[in-house]
């Protein structure tokens, strides 16, 4: 717990709700403010009929200004609802940010309990544990921070170009630091096989070829774009609105600074070709095209090969049986493509895959590995049909392995790899990591660290209309981000006690958003407010309790439990409280004895917390959050569900019942799935 705490020197002035009187018929007000005022720490209790109006709101704030209370417990709605009158109202009498805190009384009182009795007793005990609260609470200030307008974009392709001339459209000046020689990458690799943007191939491939050519010379003539070839990146250092990442570009060493940092970077190749077989009978994708490209001779009879090393996406899908159309129709080769699947989830695939069968390819689907071997001056592949299940033989001249990844690099060429922190808070190129976490709350081009955008091939499974698209929504998102130059960030960010903190690195090492660095000359870590999300993970997992979150300091979170809680539910307020705000509007009843704490983020609930509950009389503990896998934080309900399993096997030993202790996961909509989880 907290080494020392500090309550408020003044009493707490305490604002009742009505909610235009119709929350009477369920709360006994007058009783509510008659204990209320009983308490020794309360200075005044305010009554008001509407919170959210303006002008009632600004009377009842300067009511208990007047009696020198500059701490507030609000018990009304949803705090949403009534928090730009609020936020005006403490402006006005100059009540600082941080010595307010909320209760709903509505939604969770009122609306879902029946009993007027049952409700009201409720209603009180939120209000005394809100009032404990409040003594605990600590002014928060507000800093004004510069933020770097220009933007280093990694990569060449055509989601680099497009982000960055919708960028100098946007004002911003753009380092654009690709690793080949010259601009295009995929793009012009490729070019031959993105015959499936419209109807007519030759004259989509053609129009394609006229939109890369042109985007290319736009971008070498835009004076707000500084280019740089055969560029890598070394590390990247600093948070979102001051990046300084190191480049090289040949023998020279550029740090180049920026507010933002898109990732569009990564090329495909081949997985390396089956063993046994000749160079010149087997080729991949890009040899294909050049083969194409200089009008060589091709072989009578080709087989392509899709997702033998790997499964393949539709970007990948597309160029494939654009290949197999192509070679099929206009060279007369017979062409077999051997595929687990085709994927035709975009525009204008479906037609490609009907226009490849129209012009003769043949399509096998497998499970099982086809065998590859060469026979003389042709190719033997034999596999089993999944329509009849027979083994069948077919024999070809050439073969083309389609199968590609994203290629592995110095960090530039390799999209897939996630510019993590390592010690010290520079940042290394990890190659088997993503640069974007597969969660619902990344979508569609933001990193895990704030500042850093994926767009196109980066993204993983893009094809290329949507990687233009990525493009401009990275480029909107940069604009919003970076627009004024300058932010206003509240110092709510977690806190270290250099006394305390004995640089264990668990808290670098844990935090989803790369947001803690370590300051050698202090030997102790610091967390950026800039970069900090605020889900509290570090302040739970550190084994020093050197960590404390403001808002959310562990004495405060013992105040919301209560003096005596029944059943206490810690809820996320990014997925449970507003579930079960939800379930309120409804006006769906359940139980009075259910109790939530606001939290977060699951991560941010420590097992002492828990443990103090159970220890006041709770008869069950609840932990609800998001669903693991889409966690608002990437990972604290993954944190917050481990730490129930491991508390629940630690009770059970303790001989105390394991099943008092509940964990769910649900989103913001799933009222119904909040309602079943505290009735059970």
């Amino acid at each position: 717990m907290s080494p020392s705490v500090k309550q408020a020197k003044g009493g707490v002035g305490v604002i009742l709700c009505d909610c235009a009187g119709t929350l009477a018929k369920r709360l006994d007000f007058q009783a509510l403010a008659k204990a209320i005022a009983a308490r020794k720490n309360v200075a005044t209790v305010q009554m008001v009929s509407r919170l959210c109006d303006a002008k009632g709101c600004l009377r009842a704030v300067k009511a208990v200004a007047a009696k020198k209370s500059n701490r507030l417990v609000l018990a009304a709605c949803e705090r949403e609802i009534f928090d730009p009158a609020l936020n005006a109202a403490l402006k006005r009498v100059r009540i600082q940010d941080g010595l307010t805190t909320s209760i709903n009384i509505r939604e969770q009182c009122a609306w879902v309990h029946a009993d007027p009795t049952a409700a009201t007793r409720k209603a009180n005990a939120l209000i005394n544990a809100a009032v404990e609260r409040a003594g605990l609470l600590e002014k928060i200030a507000s800093k004004r921070e510069r933020m770097n307008r220009d933007v280093l974009i990694l990569g060449g392709g055509m989601s680099a170009m497009q982000t960055a001339l919708c960028l100098t459209r946007l004002g911003h000046k753009v380092t654009l630091a690709s690793r080949e020689p010259d601009l295009g990458c995929n793009a012009t690799r490729f070019a031959e096989f993105f015959g499936y943007l419209d109807e007519d191939s030759a004259e989509a491939v053609k129009a394609f070829q006229q939109v890369v050519t042109a985007t290319m010379e736009a971008v070498r003539q835009e004076a707000r774009i500084t280019l740089l070839r055969n560029a890598g990146l070394r590390s990247l250092s600093g948070d979102v609105g001051r990046f300084v990442a190191t480049l090289m570009t040949g023998e020279q060493v550029r740090n180049v600074m920026a507010g933002a940092v898109v990732l569009a970077c990564g090329e495909f190749e081949a997985f390396p070709f089956p063993a046994g077989l000749a160079e010149g009978v087997v080729m991949d994708l890009a040899g294909l095209a050049q083969r194409l490209r200089a009008k060589q001779p091709l072989p009578k009879s080709v087989a392509i090969f899709l997702d033998l090393a790997a499964e393949q996406g539709r970007a990948i899908n597309a160029l494939a049986l654009a290949a197999a159309e192509r070679l099929a129709r206009g060279r007369r080769c017979r062409v077999l493509l051997f595929a687990r699947h085709i994927r035709v989830a975009a525009w204008g695939l479906e037609a490609l895959y009907r226009r490849a069968r129209e012009a003769g390819v043949l399509i096998m689907r497998y499970k099982t590995k086809p065998k590859i071997s060469a026979t003389g001056n042709r190719i033997c592949i034999e596999y089993q049909d999944i329509q009849v299940g027979a083994v069948v033989t077919e024999s070809v001249e050439c073969v083309v392995m389609a199968d590609m990844r994203l290629c592995p690099g110095d960090g530039l060429s390799a999209p897939g790899n996630l510019i993590r922190r390592g010690p010290g808070g520079a940042a290394q190129a990890d190659s088997t990591s993503s640069p974007q976490a597969d969660n619902v709350w990344l979508t569609a081009t933001q990193a895990s660290r704030p500042g850093l955008f994926v767009v196109g091939v980066a993204r993983g499974n893009s094809e290329f209309r949507e990687a233009l698209n990525d493009a401009a929504a990275a480029a909107a998102a940069i604009q919003a981000l970076l627009a004024s130059g300058r932010v206003t960030v509240p110092q709510d960010a977690p806190t270290v006690d250099p006394d305390r903190c004995v640089l264990c690195l668990t808290c670098l090492r844990t935090c989803p958003h790369g947001a803690i660095r370590v300051d050698v000359a202090n030997k102790t870590t610091v967390v950026s407010a800039l970069a900090c999300q605020r889900c509290g993970l570090c302040a739970t997992l550190c084994p020093a309790v050197a960590i404390q979150m403001p808002r959310f300091t562990d004495e405060q979170m013992l105040a919301d439990i209560g003096a005596e809680p029944d059943v206490t539910v810690f809820a996320c307020e990014h997925s449970a409280w507003p579930a079960a705000t939800l379930a309120g509007i409804n006006r769906t009843e359940y139980s009075s004895a259910v109790r939530l704490i606001r939290v977060p983020c699951l991560g941010k609930v420590d097992a002492r917390q828990v443990l103090k509950a159970l220890e006041r009389g709770a008869k069950k503990v609840a932990l609800l959050g998001c669903h693991r896998e889409n966690c608002r934080y990437l990972v604290g309900a993954d944190h917050g569900a481990k730490r129930v399993e491991r508390l629940r096997r630690m009770l059970t030993k303790a001989g105390v019942d394991g099943a008092r202790l509940k964990i769910g996961h649900l989103t913001e909509f799933e009222s119904g799935r909040f309602l079943q989880f505290v009735k059970e």
